[in-house]
């Protein structure tokens, strides 16, 4: 099995831009994104989103990224309901 992803490892400036991005993005008003991090045994091992991409027709995205020592063990599959289910709620 390959562990490539599209995403990370991130230098310390990249991950800080991003935390400053989703804090910003937190604050709208209408919001579009919802970010979450993922922990395990005190460990950030992977983030999750659910973009809005259209309002009024209710449509969205998920999208999420997991440390490559942790796929297999079932924390996707967890993140996307997780994503789903608050996009549904």
């Amino acid at each position: 099995m390959s562990h490539d992803q599209p995403w990370g490892p991130n230098s310390l400036e990249e991950t800080t831009q991003f935390v400053a991005e989703v804090v910003a993005d937190a604050a709208e008003h209408k919001r579009l994104r919802y970010c979450l991090a993922v922990e395990y045994d005190g460990q950030l091992i992977g983030a999750g989103e659910l973009w809005i991409t259209d309002w009024y027709n209710e449509c969205a995205e998920i999208g999420y990224v997991l440390h490559p020592a942790y796929w297999g063990q079932g924390f996707a599959t967890e993140m996307a309901n997780v994503l789903l289910a608050f996009g549904f709620e």
